[in-house]
């Protein structure tokens, strides 16, 4: 079956909390929840090979971040991880979520990180792929540099003329048509003003404050061939946990969930506790 064609099983569905719309998949059923956060230029669709993998084992939410889907845009303008992680709260308790196994990729790992950070009891295990560390800790004028690139690209060329080069880099050179066709449709879905805000939180954030601040064991992944986030610095990020281990992930890039789906999902299973149930 086709991702496109998998998708039309896990349409979006959107709840309400305190005056703020949530957008998300779903899927599966069970005591156990495993929530997914997208990166910068994805959307819920992005986890849909992990919504049909893990549906016969937990009920599996993949979130649409604020300002992307039918989610509420968080209020700052220039936000922090803690206005995520405050949004994904709010999920959590319209969803009567207790605890969640807590997956995050690229920016979704620095919502999950922050949500870890302030949320300990409601996170099971914490998993970070393709982990972003965000840009606060360097100096001022790269970090502006940072934003006004991004900011100009969604500017001048829109989500499809971002979409056009998604795949480069996302993916590997061994990825097919079909993969670099879904990625780009992610792409397309974009909403401007969510994903500048979501620019806005990389040049803000820096993950491993809140890594130090999380005392439980953290699993980070990443592409040996990952061009966005490279391994380098997501064993940094591994590191700044005080239980974190880094697993590298042979021959695949930034979108490692996706191309590598049946690796990733593999790993996960075991991590989680799938395979002996």
């Amino acid at each position: 079956m086709s991702l496109t064609a998998l998708l039309e099983k896990y349409a979006p569905c959107t709840v309400e909390h305190h005056g703020r719309l949530y957008s998300f998949r779903q899927s599966g059923k069970g005591e156990r929840t495993l929530v997914l956060l997208h990166g910068i230029g994805t959307d819920s669709a992005s986890w849909v090979q992990q919504l049909h993998a893990f549906a016969p084992y937990c009920k599996v939410i993949a979130w649409d971040a604020p300002g992307y889907g039918q989610t509420t845009p968080v209020e700052a303008a220039s936000p922090a991880a803690a206005d995520y992680a405050q949004a994904l709260l709010g999920l959590f308790d319209q969803l009567k979520i207790k605890r969640a196994l807590l997956v995050g990729q690229s920016l979704g790992a620095i919502m999950a990180g922050a949500f870890a950070a302030r949320h300990p009891e409601r996170v099971e295990k914490l998993v970070l792929t393709g982990a972003a560390g965000g840009y606060g800790a360097a100096p001022a004028e790269g970090r502006a540099a940072k934003l006004a690139a991004r900011v100009t690209q969604m500017t001048e060329q829109g989500p499809e003329g971002m979409a056009l080069g998604r795949g480069a880099n996302m993916l590997t050179e061994a990825a097919g048509e079909e993969l670099r066709d879904f990625m780009a449709a992610c792409t397309r879905r974009l909403n401007p003003a969510g994903y500048i805000q979501g620019a806005q939180l990389l040049t803000n954030a820096v993950l491993a404050q809140d890594a130090a601040r999380y005392p439980a064991p953290t699993l980070v992944l990443s592409g040996s061939l990952d061009k966005v986030t490279p391994e380098a610095g997501c064993r940094a990020i591994a590191q700044a946990f005080a239980c974190g281990y880094h697993r590298s992930l042979p021959d695949l890039g930034h979108g490692a969930y996706v191309e590598g789906a049946k690796v990733v999902n593999n790993i996960l299973s075991t991590y989680f506790g799938f395979e002996s149930q």
